[in-house]
């Protein structure tokens, strides 16, 4: 975990990544990592923070879809 969290904040990655699973759980840092590999972003169907207090975490999950959806079919 040390080694991969080290390896995406020498990417120069925002916000930096101090605890890999909690600070990875909206996928914007993902997205971040894709973009550096060439794997194209639409960001406008990202969501960004602040995230809303009832259905915060449904918007982080569904960041997460995307990330995943874009690694399978793009990346």
């Amino acid at each position: 975990e040390r080694t991969f969290r080290n390896w995406m904040n020498s990417l120069g990655v925002n916000p930096y990544i101090n605890h890999l699973y909690s600070d990875l759980a909206d996928a914007l840092v993902v997205f971040q990592l894709y973009e550096m590999i060439r794997v194209p972003v639409d960001w406008s169907q990202v969501n960004k923070p602040p995230y809303p207090a009832l259905g915060g975490n449904m918007k982080k999950i569904e960041n997460c879809n995307y990330a995943v959806e874009l690694g399978k079919n793009t990346a």
